[in-house]
């Protein structure tokens, strides 16, 4: 397979946001839906960069090979990613109406996550194996970002900041 490595090194990303996100889950004890939502979202994501950086393998062990091979994946994918985001966003849009969620990771995460099923869409109607891989690639790449930045959301919502909203989780 052609991109082998760089599907493996995508699942070991993953797998590394993943477990960041159980260990900022253990050692935190902060009770807010914001933080179990980013918390959730992660690991979510991170599963399935996991799932589907492993899944074109599939086909290829099967003797799937070429654009095919990377059509079923990139299918299989996008039903999974547009379930996944459907719910996610529906859960997010429910808990903003109470007033429990802000949009502030949304700006970037609700674009690539939307840039992410385009590319996922688009990679099972390309022509040649470069494209479809290419673009297979580049959908995994959004995903892991959105991610990333839900990490990096969690993990400086831990950190204590003089007067920001960690304020409120210093020992009395």
């Amino acid at each position: 397979m052609r991109h082998a490595e760089v599907l493996l090194t995508f699942a070991e990303i993953a797998v590394a946001v993943a477990g960041f996100a159980s260990l900022i889950s253990i050692l935190s004890k902060s009770p807010k839906f914001i933080d179990g939502s980013r918390l959730l979202g992660m690991v979510r994501s991170s599963l399935l960069v996991t799932a589907f950086s492993l899944f074109p393998f599939v086909p290829n062990a099967l003797g799937i090979t070429g654009p095919p091979a990377w059509r079923i994946s990139a299918v299989i994918f996008f039903v999974a990613n547009g379930l996944h985001t459907f719910f996610a966003w529906r859960l997010l849009y429910r808990m903003w109406r109470k007033g429990l969620w802000k949009v502030r990771a949304g700006y970037f995460t609700f674009p690539m996550g939307f840039a992410g099923l385009a590319l996922t869409l688009a990679s099972a109607f390309a022509t040649s194996e470069e494209r479809a891989s290419g673009l297979y690639l580049a959908s995994l790449a959004a995903l892991l970002s959105v991610s990333g930045v839900l990490f990096l959301s969690v993990f400086t919502s831990f950190v204590l900041e003089p007067g920001g909203d960690s304020a409120a989780r210093k020992p009395r």
